[in-house]
């Protein structure tokens, strides 16, 4: 048998095994699945918020009791949360007098929509196989008392013009080492998800 039709053979044999598998999944020529990740920001709050996630979206607008839902598509794994909000998020109320800039920083902060404490976390399969994050952040009216605490959006920009988040300490507030990370995980376990679908 000549050596081009071998080849021919093998690849073939090759390609027959691509295809359906047992359960009827399609494991054709796709390569590994995709992993999808699904954002939602859920307004329980009594303010308008318009947000921005930097490189990601601008300046969308979540009424209270309603939510903006974001997904997004990773390579074999879900988008993570650092991923998606690394290069900072903006949140402004109302008429834009308060609000936040935030990024990840060492410091793990309450109402900060760049940790992942401050969200409710759920991972399944799609179809068994399909990796699957849902990862959903709830603003309530703690987040807007948060924000008139910093102070007025305007000075929450330093002397270089960039912007910064800076967590505001009043005389007598309490600030010890793990506090803000005691606030996540009680603002994590108290949340109810809410999906407006």
């Amino acid at each position: 048998m000549p050596m081009k039709n071998l080849i021919w053979i093998l690849a073939a044999i090759m390609l027959a095994g691509c295809g359906d598998n047992e359960e009827g999944q399609d494991m054709g020529l796709h390569g590994d699945p995709p992993g999808y990740s699904l954002f939602i920001w859920s307004n329980e709050s009594d303010h308008r918020i318009t947000m921005t996630v930097t490189d990601r979206f601008e300046k969308k607008e979540i009424l209270p009791g309603e939510s903006l839902l974001q997904e997004e598509v990773g390579f074999i794994i879900p988008l993570s949360l650092e991923e998606y909000t690394g290069n900072g998020v903006t949140v402004v109320f109302d008429d834009g007098s308060y609000g936040g800039v935030f990024f990840r920083t060492d410091k793990v902060e309450a109402f900060n929509p760049c940790f992942e404490c401050n969200y409710t976390v759920e991972r399944s399969n799609i179809d068994g196989y399909i990796p699957y994050v849902r990862w959903t952040y709830t603003f309530t009216n703690a987040d807007y008392d948060a924000a008139v605490a910093r102070g007025p959006m305007k000075e929450q920009y330093n002397h270089t013009g960039a912007t910064c988040c800076r967590h505001e300490t009043r005389p007598g507030n309490i600030s010890r080492p793990g506090f803000c990370r005691k606030l996540c995980r009680s603002r994590l376990h108290s949340r109810k998800i809410s999906l407006h679908l």
